[in-house]
């Protein structure tokens, strides 16, 4: 018998909590489940007609690849850090947009920037952590701060002394 098991978000953090308590959010994760199991079994809606398909659900606005072009920066192998105090973390993601975060860091914690692209009108880092798996987070210098080189050859002698 054909199956299907969901796993929308989990709530070991607190930002998909937040989500998993926020009505419109769920109506949406519902939705897509309508429609993905319409197309699945190729059901037809109540007015008789069948299940858009993914070409008839799409926005007739063109968009541009994944909304992202790449800006280019000078700060290429420098560490970036979070200065975001919140509790809940700041958000990282594996691919370039800013919605469904893969994960959070602290405040404090950061990797080394990659690159540095323009992600739906707002600027992100690419990053990589210290296993080479690449990440992208906000570059704005709200959340984040690029740690200058010889600020890095300070802390690594001072931990050395």
């Amino acid at each position: 018998m054909p199956a299907m098991l969901s796993e929308n978000l989990f709530i070991d953090t607190k930002a998909d909590a937040d989500k998993l308590k926020d009505s419109k959010f769920l109506d949406n994760v519902a939705k897509g489940h309508a429609i993905g199991l319409g197309r699945a079994f190729k059901l037809k809606s109540r007015s008789g007609t069948s299940t858009p398909s993914k070409s008839s659900t799409k926005s007739s606005k063109p968009k541009t690849k994944n909304s992202y072009k790449w800006l280019g920066t000078n700060l290429k192998g420098r560490q970036v850090e979070s200065i975001y105090r919140g509790s809940d973390g700041l958000n990282y993601y594996n691919g370039p947009r800013w919605t469904n975060p893969s994960g959070t860091f602290g405040y404090g914690q950061g990797w080394k920037v990659d690159n540095k692209y323009l992600v739906d009108g707002s600027p992100m880092y690419r990053v990589q952590n210290s296993k080479g798996q690449l990440f992208w987070i906000t570059a704005s210098s709200t959340y984040v701060r690029v740690i200058k080189k010889d600020s890095l050859t300070r802390r690594f002698v001072q931990s050395k002394r």
